[in-house]
């Protein structure tokens, strides 16, 4: 029986100290996800306004909690639609990430050309950067200290 309770105890202590660290591992990967899809949907707007030869533009509503990839309607025209097909849905960052960036929309242009920018993810004490300052026409995520 002895044996019994200094098993559970033991096991109850490590799981104590493993639960936090995953926690901390989830919140960085979520943070992680969320900066890679943002990513991911710029570069693929850069990809689709060279390949169309329309200018293309990802929207972020006034709160910064969520985005959308729009394109020209036709050459010459300054309308702009939602695209087609799952790059063109509504996409939301999670309520736990706040998103900071000086303005409400990135322009990708037909000769491959992006705004350039940097944008911070945040989640409690990290913070992830995803930028277009560095290089011209190249998305880059990386980590930024605080």
């Amino acid at each position: 029986m002895v044996e019994l309770l200094l098993v559970v105890i033991i096991l109850a202590v490590v799981a104590g100290l493993a639960i936090p660290n995953f926690s901390r591992s989830y919140v960085r990967l979520k943070l992680t996800q969320t900066a890679h899809q943002l990513s991911y949907g710029m570069r693929y707007a850069q990809s689709r306004a060279i390949r169309q030869n329309l200018q293309h533009k990802l929207v972020f509503d006034t709160n910064f909690k969520q985005y959308v990839l729009q394109t020209q309607a036709a050459v010459g025209e300054s309308d702009f639609k939602r695209i087609s097909g799952r790059w063109g849905r509504m996409f939301i960052i999670p309520t736990e990430i706040e998103l900071q960036s000086p303005q409400h929309e990135v322009n990708f242009f037909p000769d491959g050309k992006i705004d350039r920018l940097r944008m911070y993810l945040c989640q409690k004490d990290q913070c992830l950067t995803v930028s277009t300052k560095e290089q011209q026409g190249y998305v880059d995520v990386f980590n930024e200290r605080l």
